[in-house]
C-alpha cells in the first residue's frame, strides 16, 4: 500500500511569528478614539473660554452654567479664532518659520543619519570587559527611559495644556474685542444696548454679555462696569433708538 503524503506543516519558528504578528487597530477605532479625544479638548477649550471672558469681566463664571452642546459649540469657535490669529502670524514672520523648519528638518537628518559600524567596540568589551558592557547598556538604557518619560510627560502636559491655555486667550481676546466696542456708546457699536427693568422701572442700561435662568450679566454703560443681577421679574426691553434706526434704514433700502 502506498502511503499518503503528510500535509506540509510550516516550520515552529515561523508559525510562532504568524501567531505573535502584531494587530494594527482598524481605521474606526482610530478615528472613535480621535473623535473621543477631540471632544474633550474643545469642551475643557470652550469651557476655559467661557470663564475667561466673564473673569475678564470680573463675573463668577459659577453663575452662568452651560452645557455640553454650547461649550463645544463655544470651543470649536475658539479654536478656529485661534487658528486665524496663528496663520497671520506664521504669515507676517515667515522667515522665522523658514529657519525652524530647516533647523527641525536638519536635526531630524543627523538623527537617521548611521555613525559608520558600532559592532567592533561592543564585540571588544564584551570579550575584555564584560562588566562595563553591562554598565554601558543599563546607562543607555535608563537614559532611554528616562528620555521616553520626559517625552510623555511633556505631551500629556501640552495635550491639556495647550487648548486650556489657548481657551483662556481667545476669552480674554473677545472681551478686549468687545470692551473696544462698548467703548464706542450705544449709538455707534455694533452690539445693540439693551434695558433691564423691573416692575416696570429702568434699573439698568448696557450691553449684554451672559444669561442664565437665573443671572443676567450686562455691562452699565452708566456704570462703566459689569454687573450679575438677579433674573427674577425682570424684563429686557432692545434700544428703542437702535431698533428706530433700524427700522428706517431698513424700510429706506426697501424703495425704489
Amino acid at each position: 500500500m502506498s502511503k499518503r503524503p503528510s500535509p506540509s506543516l510550516p516550520p515552529p519558528a515561523a508559525a510562532a511569528n504568524e501567531g505573535s504578528s502584531p494587530r494594527k487597530l482598524p481605521i474606526w477605532q482610530l478615528l472613535a478614539l480621535a473623535a473621543s479625544t477631540g471632544t474633550v479638548l474643545l469642551h475643557m477649550m470652550g469651557s476655559v473660554r467661557h470663564d475667561g471672558y466673564l473673569s475678564h469681566w470680573q463675573i463668577d463664571a459659577a453663575l452662568f452654567p452651560k452645557g455640553v452642546d454650547w461649550l463645544l459649540i463655544y470651543g470649536a469657535y475658539g479654536l478656529l479664532e485661534r487658528t486665524v490669529t496663528i496663520a497671520k502670524l506664521a504669515t507676517e514672520s515667515w522667515l522665522v518659520v523658514a529657519i525652524g523648519l530647516v533647523v527641525l528638518a536638519t536635526y531630524i537628518f543627523i538623527l537617521l543619519t548611521p555613525l559608520g559600524d558600532s559592532t567592533k567596540p561592543k564585540l571588544w568589551l564584551r570579550a575584555h570587559r564584560p562588566w562595563i558592557a553591562r554598565l554601558i547598556e543599563s546607562l543607555m538604557w535608563s537614559s532611554v527611559i528616562a528620555a521616553f518619560s520626559w517625552i510623555l510627560l511633556i505631551a500629556i502636559v501640552l495635550l491639556i495644556g495647550v487648548p486650556g491655555l489657548a481657551g483662556e486667550i481667545s476669552g480674554r481676546t473677545s472681551a478686549d474685542q468687545d470692551a473696544l466696542e462698548f467703548a464706542k456708546g450705544c449709538a455707534a457699536s455694533k452690539p445693540r444696548c439693551v434695558t433691564l427693568l423691573r416692575d416696570d422701572k429702568p434699573i439698568a442700561h448696557g450691553y449684554l454679555l451672559d444669561s442664565s435662568p437665573e443671572h443676567i450679566a450686562l455691562f452699565d454703560v452708566d456704570l462703566k462696569q459689569a454687573r450679575a443681577i438677579p433674573r427674577d421679574g425682570l424684563e429686557l426691553r432692545s434700544d428703542p433708538e437702535r431698533t428706530t434706526l433700524a427700522t428706517g434704514a431698513a424700510s429706506a433700502a426697501s424703495q425704489p
